[in-house]
């Protein structure tokens, strides 16, 4: 119910503003993606920075932005990187009871027996406030692109050191 007061809620919105955006995730150059990152909030900017990178130098590869956590979109979320290959998450908290970030973890959820296992990585920075940089997604980029195995891994710190 709630994600339906929301759809509505951003339709309302776009009759009287005129400006209509997709209420619950945003994809961006998914449409031919190989693989893919998601995102949540702020940090999305300097993502699509580091995916239009990418793509100019051949890498095919898109960007989900989750815009509602709660209640997780989770159908939205798996027919967006349904048969898009290997995907990373990019988290700004952690949830140290699963070493990983909880925006991962519902990514998880929400592809459970959904489709085929596909390689995934966790990604956590931005803590305590730091920017995520272009530079940063770049690694992220790098790094989705070259999984192949979909077994666990270990979540991958981003500006760790500072």
């Amino acid at each position: 119910q709630a994600l339906d007061a929301i759809r509505e809620a951003h339709e309302e919105w776009g009759h009287l503003t005129g400006r209509y955006h997709a209420p619950l995730i945003e994809g961006y150059r998914m449409d031919d993606a190989e693989f893919s990152i998601v995102t949540l909030g702020s940090m999305t900017g300097a993502a699509k920075d580091a995916v239009d990178g990418a793509r100019e130098r051949g890498r095919r590869v898109g960007l989900v932005k989750v815009k509602t956590f709660r209640p997780f979109p989770a159908e939205a979320v798996a027919e967006a990187l349904r048969g898009h290959g290997a995907f990373g998450v990019v988290d700004r908290s952690v949830d140290f009871a699963w070493s990983c970030g909880p925006l991962y973890r519902e990514v998880l959820t929400a592809l459970h027996g959904t489709t085929p296992a596909v390689p995934s990585q966790s990604f956590i920075g931005g803590l305590s406030g730091a920017d995520l940089t272009v530079e940063q997604f770049e690694s992220v980029i790098e790094t989705v692109r070259h999984l192949r195995d979909p077994g666990p891994r270990d979540t991958v710190w981003l500006n760790a050191q500072d």
